[in-house]
């Protein structure tokens, strides 16, 4: 099996990045130090022409310096990409069974404070009047943020896009009492 020069592969990566982005050894140097790595230019020098030893310190200096990871800067294939990424599917199935409870404990809720709110008219009122009270807070906000950002929120149109494009509509307050209240109006939980 051939041996890999890594020493020769790492001086001409650091090379071809440093002469891609037109930089000089003093810039270089610069951009090493910003990253904590304190290495000067004839380092730099010496690394790219006679294939030096680079330190692991310095090695991590020249992958944030050119914003890559230390597999790229060292010509390394990323092929545990599979591997890595299992932990997170079997987060991701566990996350799908809690969703699923999510949903089956919330409808359950709904039909329950449905029934309730149907025989109850002081109950619709009270969530009729949290709801008035959150959409007032959250219309603030969304004009506040509007503005901050920039957006032209001056016609009732207007702001009913911001606030829709930003997901403030999906705001679980917001959300609960108008179903709640869509299934009082509709007879549902029954």
């Amino acid at each position: 099996m051939p041996q890999v020069d890594l020493e020769a592969q790492l001086a001409a990566k650091i090379q071809e990045l440093r002469e891609h982005e037109e930089l000089t050894y003093r810039q270089l140097a610069d951009r090493l130090k910003a990253e904590g790595c304190n290495v000067n230019p004839g380092t730099i020098q010496k690394t790219e022409k006679a294939g030096r030893r680079v330190p692991v310190d310095e090695l991590v200096g020249y992958a944030r310096a050119f914003d890559m990871s230390l597999n790229d800067l060292l010509g390394i294939p990323d092929d545990d990409q599979g591997e890595r990424a299992w932990p997170t599917y079997l987060a991701l199935e566990r996350l799908g069974h809690v969703l699923r409870v999510a949903r089956d404990e919330y409808r359950d809720a709904l039909r329950e404070v449905t029934e309730i709110a149907q025989e109850n008219p002081e109950l619709v009122s009270a969530i009729s009047r949290r709801l008035d009270k959150n959409l007032a807070t959250f219309t603030d906000k969304a004009k506040r943020q509007a503005e901050q950002d920039g957006f032209d929120v001056s016609t009732p149109e207007k702001l009913d896009a911001y606030i829709h494009d930003w997901g403030f509509h999906d705001v679980p307050v917001i959300v609960a009492a108008r179903d709640v209240l869509k299934g009082v109006d509709h007879g549902e939980g029954e």
